[in-house]
């Protein structure tokens, strides 16, 4: 099994990213491609994330969520979606000074699968 179907493999044993079972070999390359894309940016991702909850910004706060939910279906991250969207419908619900801790718990998940 070569380097990228192995690493793909591993994640999806995790539970982390979810690989649709009949996904063809030039699928299985582009989805780990866009996984080394999205490692590459995810501390940065993170640290602007942070930024914004920082000055409480809900709406770049939902803006920069956003753009991190689009990159996680593009690497099948469909438990990491989930969990941006409700990030996103508790801030909308409490606002951006009160999602601190759900954004935590939202980054770190962010962080473990750029690492994994």
């Amino acid at each position: 099994m070569d380097c990228s179907k192995s690493v793909l493999a591993r994640l999806s044993e995790t539970s982390l990213i979810v690989l649709p079972p009949d996904l063809s070999a030039e699928e299985s390359n582009d989805c780990y491609q866009r996984l080394v894309e999205f490692a590459d940016r995810a501390n940065t991702d993170v640290e602007l994330l942070r930024a914004d909850l920082h000055l409480a910004d809900a709406e770049r706060i939902e803006k920069r969520v956003s753009m991190i939910k689009a990159k996680l279906h593009a690497i099948h991250a469909i438990k990491l979606e989930n969990e941006c969207d409700y990030f996103l419908q508790h801030l909308r619900l409490r606002g951006a000074e009160n999602s601190l801790i759900h954004s935590e718990k939202l980054v770190s998940h962010l962080l473990e699968l750029s690492i994994g």
